[in-house]
């Protein structure tokens, strides 16, 4: 008489084993990637509804002085924002003094044109800074902006615009240095707005 055995064999077990092993492998890079570019996605759309405020801005607050061309203004989070920017994607905050907005008059154009370069700062729970910082908002349009823009900061890289008021001309050397020349800048960046 044969006996059914219908179990599986030692053998059989420890090759399923190293398979689901290699699959998790193989897996798991994949989903820390996928999930990182999410958090990279947000970052750039965010930095776009920045821009986007920062242009609604100027053409609806009158108390705004327009730049002649070539002139900038840089306004930041505090100055612009009504708490729509809370939460970043990494569980921190956007540092509403550190992210900040210049917009360039075009030197060119003859009516209100302008170049909008985004700064969008995230502290991070763990104290780190991470964000889009200083690129213009035209190339964040760009297929895998999320890979080319976003980057971590150093700590001593997240400076304040505040820093810079009654200073306008050590940040036209500074904004130089990133590549955004401005003839002017007129710097909104009150510690504390209403």
């Amino acid at each position: 008489m044969a006996k059914n055995n219908s179990g599986f064999t030692m053998v059989e077990l420890l090759a399923a084993m190293v398979v689901l092993g290699i699959s998790m492998m193989v897996a798991i890079p994949s989903v820390i990637e996928l999930l990182n570019d999410q958090r990279s996605d947000t970052y750039i759309k965010d930095a776009l509804r920045f821009a986007s405020n920062m242009d609604n801005k100027l053409r609806s607050d009158n108390k705004i002085t327009v730049p002649r061309r070539g002139g900038c203004i840089a306004i930041n989070l505090t100055y612009m924002d009504n708490n729509t920017f809370e939460e970043g994607p990494y569980g921190g905050t956007y540092d509403r003094w550190v992210s900040f907005v210049v917009a360039k008059r075009n030197p060119a154009a003859a009516d209100e044109e302008y170049t909008y370069y985004v700064r969008l700062i995230e502290k991070t729970p763990a104290g780190a800074y991470r964000g889009v910082d200083l690129k213009d908002s035209n190339r964040l349009y760009e297929t895998r902006a999320n890979r080319k823009y976003v980057s971590n900061l150093e700590s001593s890289a997240a400076y304040s615009l505040t820093e810079y008021v009654g200073r306008e001309a050590s940040f036209i050397t500074h904004l130089a240095g990133k590549g955004i020349s401005c003839s002017t800048v007129e710097i909104y960046a009150p510690e504390d707005y209403e």
